[in-house]
């Protein structure tokens, strides 16, 4: 939302954008957030909209021209659960009413009012459902990789690698029967190879950091060596790059 722009003159804007008369553009901005309940924000100042109140008036932006698609990236980011479920329930009103809605979320929540959901993993769709069945399709890349339901894994731990042989019915995974052990040959005598020295490029001692009052690093010890790679995994926002950029 534009600070510099009242609330209707924000959903007006892509009216406003297309050639509409300002008048006419900030009725039809006005009749939208009626019609989605949340006309009573008109007349308040952008700055003083509270982050549920702020995406309720950014999706009415984004609908008040018509369109036939609305694509929402992550749309109940740093919202609460009760105003995340405002915002769904307004997207709902939006695609019952001939709206074709793609949405893009790292919520869970978000599933349960879609007509479709499709997992993204490692860059490929991986599974796709209908919210309330119980059946989840696997979806196959062009190279064969698929991801097994860990339900459907066996009861092993570790789970042993596995086969996969075709039937009547479809694909059947088993485990692989143990590999045949091979003795060893007989050992030559060779010299032994030199063992590589590993310079020390890095040495982080009971490192603290975070910001304001968030501990993001307490007590941390890493050492990097030359010839080795380390590698820092972890969510969004867990410090993965504040440790670069300390390093």
């Amino acid at each position: 939302l534009l600070p510099e722009l009242s609330v209707v003159q924000n959903v007006a804007l892509q009216l406003r954008l297309t050639g509409v008369r300002k008048a006419e553009a900030e009725r039809r901005a006005r009749d939208t957030c009626a019609l989605l309940e949340i006309d009573h924000l008109l007349d308040r100042p952008v700055q003083r909209l509270a982050g549920g109140e702020a995406q309720k008036v950014a999706v009415c932006a984004a609908v008040a021209h018509g369109p036939q698609l609305l694509l929402a990236d992550e749309p109940t980011a740093e919202l609460d659960q009760r105003s995340a479920g405002e915002v769904y329930d307004l997207l709902a009103r939006i695609a019952a009413d001939g709206t074709g809605i793609i949405l893009v979320s790292h919520d869970p929540r978000a599933v349960a009012f879609t007509d479709r959901a499709v997992r993204v993993r490692d860059g490929r769709a991986a599974e796709q459902w209908r919210p309330g069945s119980a059946v989840v399709e696997q979806l196959p890349d062009s190279r064969g990789w698929v991801r097994v339901p860990r339900e459907r894994l066996p009861e092993l731990d570790p789970v042993p690698p596995l086969e996969a042989r075709r039937t009547e019915g479809g694909l059947l995974l088993v485990p692989r029967a143990p590999a045949e052990i091979v003795p060893d040959l007989p050992s030559r005598s060779l010299p032994a190879p030199e063992r590589p020295t590993y310079e020390v490029l890095a040495d982080l001692t009971g490192l603290a950091a975070g910001y304001g009052d968030r501990t993001l690093f307490d007590r941390l010890d890493l050492v990097l060596r030359s010839g080795t790679w380390t590698a820092v995994t972890g969510p969004s926002g867990s410090g993965k790059s504040t440790l670069i950029s300390i390093i």
